[in-house]
């Protein structure tokens, strides 16, 4: 039974949040969702991802009531989460923690940190192309 992530999850999934929050570029959950999910889903499947996002978000509603009345939609859109700055980061940092430590698990702590930085790199160069007009 999983208590809590480990502290490499903890640390992958605050890396991506607060690179993401600097970036400006949106709604930092709709953002890193999007891109974890479409470089997952290739790995996992687009079904596979929203499986495992569910566990993951029901594991961090048991810590975080702000996410009692959020759910997984198809594509890993986490309906009714609520931005609000640093509380909604934090949120999503439960989440992303979860999700890494269960990936993690199945697939290896390497391979997951692999895909997550390859997709925060990606978040990084399509808000470096669209400040730049391209």
């Amino acid at each position: 039974m999983m208590n809590v992530p480990r502290m490499s999850a903890i640390s992958l999934a605050e890396e991506v949040v607060a690179n993401q929050a600097r970036r400006k570029t949106g709604s930092v959950e709709g953002e890193v969702m999007a891109r974890l999910g479409a470089d997952l889903g290739k790995l996992i499947g687009t079904h596979g991802f929203d499986v495992v996002l569910a566990r993951a978000l029901m594991l961090a509603q048991r810590e975080r009531a702000s996410l009692a009345s959020v759910r997984v939609e198809p594509s890993g859109t986490l309906a009714g989460f609520v931005a609000d700055g640093a509380e909604s980061n934090r949120d999503l940092v439960a989440v992303l923690s979860y999700l890494f430590e269960l990936l993690m698990k199945f697939i290896g702590d390497e391979l997951v940190t692999r895909i997550v930085h390859d997709a925060s790199s990606e978040m990084a160069g399509s808000s470096s192309k669209e400040m730049n007009g391209s």
